[in-house]
C-alpha cells in the first residue's frame, strides 16, 4: 500500500524520525480546490493503484479487497471483484487478464478476465514488496518476490518462472517500455534496462536516492525517487539522464504518469504536481486532502483520494 507523509504540503519534518523535509515548489503552488473535477467516484476503503484498459479503469482497494472496475463512458462502478488475499502491489493488463498481486495473509498472483469479471488465473507467486509493481510483455509477466531480486519472468498460462534475471537489490518495480523492462532499484539508486525478449540486463542509468515509481511517453522515461522528491528524465535512446527536476516531494507512496504533453505526479496531501514535458518546467503544484495514484487515459488525469477513498477525475489542462 502507497503510503506518504506529507501534511497540506508545506515544510514537515515528522518528529522524531529521519524522513526529509517536503517544501514542495513554492512558487507552483496553488489550493487543490482551485480544479473541479468532472466526476467523483466513492468507492469506499483505500482506493490505490490503477491500470487503464480500452472500455475501463481497473483499481486496486487493499482495504476492501476488491478490485474496482470503473466505465469510464458514466464514470461509474460496474464490477466490484472481491479477492482471496489483499491486492496491493501495481496492477498490470496483458494476455486477456488484470493481473494483481495480493499481499498479506494470503499472498499470490491471481489473473482476472475482464469478459466475464472473475478471477480464473491464480498462482503461488507472491509481489516482494506492498509497494512493488509488476508489468507485462508480448510473452510474459514481470515480477520480484524477493526484495534482493531476482526479477522473474512468469508464464501467464501456467504461472512457470520462464527466467530469473540478477537485478540490483532493492529492485521490485518493472515497467514495460517498448522491447524493454525498466525497473528501478530503491537500494542501489538505479533503473536498469533488461531486453524482454532475452531478458539481457543492457544497462543501468543512476537516478536521484531512493527511485520507486516511473513513466514513459515512449522517447523519454521520467523516474520519481522517494529520497528527495525529484525526478530524473532519461532519454530512452542513449538510456542517459538528461535531466533532473527538483519537485521537493519526498516520501513513501506517489505515483508519476505521463499524458497530455506533461508529467503528473502525485503525493498524500500534495495530490497533483504538473511538469512541461518539453521543457521540464513545473507548471503548477496543488496542496490540500488527496492523491496517492495517478493515471492518464480516455483524455482525462484520473486521480485517488486514498484517504478518502475516492477516484477522482479531471481535465488534463486545469
Amino acid at each position: 500500500m502507497k503510503i506518504g507523509f506529507i501534511a497540506m504540503g508545506l515544510v514537515v519534518t515528522a518528529l522524531g524520525t529521519d524522513e526529509p523535509k517536503v517544501t514542495g515548489v513554492k512558487a507552483a503552488q496553488r489550493p487543490f480546490g482551485d480544479i473541479s473535477p468532472l466526476a467523483t467516484i466513492e468507492l469506499g476503503g483505500r482506493p490505490d493503484w490503477m491500470v487503464l484498459t480500452e472500455d475501463a479503469v481497473w483499481m486496486q482497494n487493499g482495504k476492501s479487497r476488491v478490485i474496482h472496475r470503473i466505465d469510464p463512458q458514466t464514470n461509474r462502478e460496474v464490477a466490484r471483484i472481491e479477492c482471496p488475499g489483499e491486492p496491493d502491489s501495481g496492477l498490470a493488463a496483458g494476455f486477456g487478464f488484470i493481473w494483481v498481486p495480493l499481499v498479506g495473509a494470503k499472498p499470490g498472483l491471481i489473473g482476472i478476465n475482464p469478459r466475464t469479471n472473475r478471477i480464473e488465473r491464480t498462482f503461488p507467486i507472491a509481489p516482494a514488496d506492498a509497494e512493488g509493481g509488476i508489468a507485462t510483455s508480448d510473452d510474459s509477466i514481470w515480477m520480484t518476490s524477493d526484495p534482493h531480486g531476482p526479477l522473474l519472468r512468469i508464464n501467464p498460462d501456467t504461472g512457470e518462472i520462464r527466467q530469473r534475471i540478477a537485478v540490483p537489490p532493492g529492485s521490485v518495480n518493472p515497467i514495460r517500455v517498448g522491447p524493454h523492462i525498466w525497473v528501478t532499484s530503491l537500494e542501489a539508486n538505479v533503473i536498469t534496462c533488461i531486453d524482454a525478449r532475452s531478458g539481457e540486463p543492457l544497462a543501468q542509468v543512476p537516478t536521484g536516492p531512493k527511485p520507486r515509481f516511473s513513466t514513459t511517453d515512449g522517447r523519454f522515461l521520467w523516474v520519481l525517487a522517494q529520497g528527495d522528491g525529484s525526478v530524473t528524465k532519461i532519454d530512452l535512446q542513449t538510456r542517459r539522464a538528461v535531466a533532473t527536476i527538483p519537485l521537493s516531494v519526498p516520501g513513501g507512496g506517489g505515483e508519476i504518469c505521463t499524458g497530455a504533453g506533461a508529467v503528473w505526479v502525485t503525493m498524500l496531501d500534495l495530490p497533483l504536481t504538473k511538469v512541461d514535458a518539453a521543457t521540464d518546467r513545473v507548471l503548477a503544484q496543488w496542496i490540500g486532502p488527496g492523491g496517492d495514484s495517478v493515471r492518464y487515459g480516455f483524455d482525462s488525469i484520473w486521480l485517488t483520494d486514498l484517504r478518502g477513498g475516492k477516484l477522482l477525475r479531471f481535465k488534463p489542462t486545469p
